[in-house]
């Protein structure tokens, strides 16, 4: 799994759906050589079908100029609006009627659904067994990567995280990513019909064999090894710099001002049930935590949907150890303020959760989560983490993340922006079980000592943590405890998520 170094500059975090809307608005609306969708479905509301409006109007403005490439999950893809019948194929057949295009839509099949439970279990549920999650928004060498999908919810008032990032490299190397997935994938023909590549094994009906074989196409995109997020200004040697990022002087404080200006992006797939398992961003935040802990950093990590799976619960538990332990030993065995806040935790409120007041065994879904988020802060050593939920009225929460500050004796970055993050994991994985193993997932680790895109980060975590009203999302949050949060969940649902096989679904 590459890793590019950009200016700061760059990269930039926006911080509302509104904006969000706005922006791929104007990147369809202005592309010219290619345009790329991977979501896990595309809505059927007016938001974003004045975002395919759009992208049709390129189409036949651009002709065979225009690369068009989309890829949904097609469980999710093709099941239909109970009221209207729409589905996000019918949505997205005029970018293949308008004739002129070099377009392709694919539709991915996970292999964990396949023989009797395809038979069986019907739609929607049957997305609980695994989907396409990746959500990547290309237009010419402008990538936005985040967590929300193209629908009505995640284009109004449903909070999640977009990362913008122009780079041509950048662009390239995602373009691949979603081009190696859909060349294993159904293919949408013209009419509506769904073709599989006679190459490609039916993940349906031969999903070991599939598989290896996404396993055998996904292997280039497998990280060697992670960079794991050392404390402090990243150090990165002058020879590792690409040559459009450096100045022909670069000496001493040169050379320092240079890194201090740059961002390195480095990218983690997650792909627990293909032959051999890529785990690449949970091996990540294995490395991160334990160097955040050894480093003495402050770590804040959120997610709507808190259900960490137990390699990543045990990186919390040992970095919550190791934060209030150095914490005794730098104040005489005493309990620290550092200590205290060394963890973070924020997820949605149940009346946040996008199942909140759901029809039929959804409606369990916010207290099973409350739960396991329960059964998570219970195991960490007291007073090591603070627990906080999301719960601004009207919205939805879906933002997931981690971000890293610096330990208060780094002497690396300005005085003026020692408390703020140098670095962020954002993307679309909720860090949940399902995330890790049942899920496709991409991810981005960000380090940088660019101020500026600094304070987007720190702009961020204040929208999440009560802030200073500055971002759109307004700091809506309240803390929580464990009884509290374990009062919200029937005995009988408690055991099933922590016991059973019910936890490993969410």
């Amino acid at each position: 799994m590459a890793s590019f170094f950009v200016h700061g500059r760059q990269i930039c975090l926006l911080h509302s759906p509104q904006h969000f809307l706005l922006t791929l608005r104007h990147l369809f609306q202005t592309v010219k050589e290619r345009a790329v969708i991977s979501a896990l479905y595309v809505g059927t509301g007016d938001p974003e079908s004045a975002v395919i409006r759009d992208l049709l109007s390129a189409c036949k403005a651009r002709g065979r100029a225009l690369q068009v490439d989309v890829l949904l999950d097609c469980l999710r893809g093709t099941r239909k609006d109970k009221t209207t019948e729409a589905s996000s194929v019918n949505r997205l057949l005029p970018v293949l009627w308008s004739g002129q295009t070099r377009a392709r839509v694919a539709l991915f099949h996970t292999p964990l659904l396949s023989g009797p439970l395809k038979r069986v279990l019907p739609a929607r549920i049957n997305e609980v067994l695994g989907t396409l999650h990746v959500k990547v928004f290309i237009a010419d060498d402008t990538a936005v990567l985040t967590g929300a999908n193209l629908s009505t919810s995640y284009l109004t008032d449903r909070q999640d995280r977009y990362v913008v990032i122009r780079d041509a490299s950048v662009a390239d190397y995602l373009h691949q990513i979603v081009s190696s997935v859909s060349a294993c994938s159904y293919q949408l023909e013209d009419n509506g019909d769904l073709l599989l590549p006679s190459s490609v094994p039916d993940p349906s009906q031969r999903p070991d064999d599939f598989a290896a074989y996404l396993g055998e196409r996904l292997q280039p995109y497998q990280a060697v090894s992670t960079t794991g997020g050392r404390h402090g200004l990243p150090h990165w040697r002058t020879e590792d710099i690409p040559p459009h990022c450096r100045r022909a002087d670069l000496t001493g404080p040169k050379t320092a001002a240079l890194q201090s200006s740059l961002a390195r992006v480095s990218f983690r797939l997650q792909a627990g049930f293909i032959s051999p398992p890529i785990m690449d961003e949970l091996t990540l935040l294995e490395e991160v935590l334990a160097n955040a802990a050894e480093s003495g950093q402050r770590v804040v990590l959120a997610s709507g949907y808190l259900n960490p799976p137990t390699q990543l619960r045990e990186a919390l538990q040992k970095f919550a150890a190791t934060r209030a332990e150095k914490g005794r030993e730098g104040e005489g065995g005493k309990s620290s303020s550092s200590a205290t806040a060394a963890l973070s935790l924020v997820t949605a409120a149940p009346e946040a959760n996008s199942f909140h007041n759901s029809r039929g065994l959804s409606f369990w879904i916010p207290a099973a989560y409350a739960s396991a988020g329960a059964d998570l802060l219970a195991s960490l050593p007291a007073g090591s983490v603070t627990m906080r939920e999301y719960c601004r009225p009207g919205w939805t929460f879906h933002s997931k993340g981690i971000w890293l500050y610096p330990p208060d004796s780094d002497k690396t970055f300005p005085r003026s922006s020692d408390r703020l993050p140098w670095a962020t994991v954002c993307g679309s994985s909720n860090f949940s079980q399902r995330s890790s193993f049942r899920d496709l997932e991409l991810s981005c680790f960000i380090e940088t000592g660019e101020e500026e895109l600094r304070k987007d980060m720190g702009k961020e975590v204040e929208a999440l943590m009560g802030g200073d009203g500055d971002s759109d999302s307004g700091g809506f949050s309240r803390g929580v405890g464990v009884r509290e949060m374990r009062g919200r969940c029937p005995g009988w649902l408690r055991w099933l998520v922590a016991k059973s096989r019910v936890g490993t679904l969410l």
